[in-house]
């Protein structure tokens, strides 16, 4: 097991001399210091577990040699010297973070005693930092698998993705949860933090098994339910989930809905999802409020649906890329970059496709065009072929 390494700093080179024997002795790696600046060379080339420290050197507060040390070796234990005792000192050590006041002539026994002491809790304290990193990793691994199966979302709707993928996360998610039972179990932490982002790892790791389950229902398929839908109605529900946001947000909706247009075959609620997130883009685009026109109006064997913004516009390089799975421009506020290709997908299936006109700064519109003439049976046999 390696040596504790212990540096002494007193300007008395008798004391430092018969300290160091003793220390050495007693199986420490001891280095002693006259000064401030031995001291801090030292500090800066070879890491410490302890500082045994005469307060009054010449010259030197020895407080302000403390928090110098501190910036370089954070973690180091220091134990105070004195033959000058104050209350001022004891105060201001205890705030700086050290072990222990010793008053000299120092007793050896009781020495050794609050080494001793200091080195455990040092040890301690790196335990919880080690269980802090552990517990970082594993909400990172947490969140990047919570993003992957988020990602993986619309495949595994589409069939897709099988039953053995899930089975590898389902596998991760089972290491992770054997660790933190054993990080619970073995690490003595009387900070009542670690005992509760431990829970929030395992809270975590059932709402990730959760989503996976979720998401096996979804690969398995399921029947759509087409009806015959008003889709100036179908709109006017959606607004009403997402009013109170937008007015928050200061957006203006002008609707300019087309009328006598004919009713049209399709699931309604995987419509809405796609208007809700068009809507959602949309208010994305306009951090500062603005004006979003929603336009329906019947062209030739055509419904088509437009959304139009005065927002931020789209960058010409990214137009080609809008409707890419896993393209987003707005990756540090938590985006997918699924939104727009799954709602491609959404439109596609009953035979209509997805369009945006944009320039950047001006504004974007996005349109759907879904086609009238299509039948419920030939609608039907689409979606089975898919699946």
């Amino acid at each position: 097991m390696e040596k504790k390494r212990i540096l002494i700093v007193d300007d008395e080179r008798n004391m430092c001399e018969a300290l160091f024997d003793v220390l050495e002795q007693e199986g420490f790696s001891v280095s002693t210091a006259l000064d401030k600046e031995e001291a801090l060379r030292l500090i800066k080339n070879i890491e410490f577990d302890l500082l045994l420290l005469d307060i009054r050197l010449k010259g030197v507060d020895g407080l302000d040699l403390i928090s110098a040390v501190k910036e370089i070796n954070p973690g180091i234990a220091i134990i105070i010297m004195t033959g000058y005792p104050s209350l001022e000192s004891a105060i201001e050590g205890t705030r700086l973070g050290i072990s222990d006041y010793l008053l000299k002539p120092i007793s050896i026994e009781s020495l050794k005693a609050s080494i001793q002491h200091a080195l455990i809790q040092k040890d301690k304290e790196k335990q919880k930092e080690q269980l802090a990193k552990k517990l970082e990793e594993s909400g990172r691994r947490l969140a990047l698998l919570e993003e992957t199966l988020a990602q993986a979302t619309k495949l595994a709707s589409l069939g897709k993705i099988g039953p053995a993928m899930f089975h590898e996360v389902k596998n991760i998610l089972s290491i992770i949860n054997v660790s933190a039972y054993y990080l619970k179990k073995n690490i003595e932490a009387k900070d009542p933090r670690v005992k509760k982002h431990l829970e929030i790892v395992e809270k975590e790791i059932e709402h990730a098994h959760r989503i996976i389950m979720g998401l096996l229902d979804l690969s398995r398929g399921h029947q759509e339910k087409l009806i015959p839908c008003e889709i100036n109605q179908l709109l006017e529900e959606t607004l009403s989930l997402l009013n109170h946001e937008l007015e928050l947000k200061g957006i203006k909706i002008v609707k300019d809905y087309g009328s006598e247009i004919p009713l049209i075959f399709l699931e309604p609620n995987e419509l809405k999802q796609v208007f809700i997130n068009l809507i959602l883009n949309a208010q994305d685009a306009m951090p500062k409020g603005g004006e979003l026109r929603i336009t329906t109006y019947r062209e030739n064997d055509f419904l088509l649906v437009k959304f139009s913004d005065t927002g931020c516009g789209i960058k010409k390089t990214d137009l080609e890329k809008i409707f890419t799975p896993f393209f987003t421009t707005k990756r540090e506020s938590g985006g997918m970059g699924l939104g727009l290709a799954v709602s491609q997908e959404l439109v596609g299936k009953y035979g209509g496709v997805m369009a945006v006109e944009s320039e950047e700064n001006k504004g974007a519109t996005f349109i759907i065009k879904l086609p009238l003439n299509k039948s419920i049976e030939s609608l039907r046999e689409k979606i089975g072929k898919e699946k």
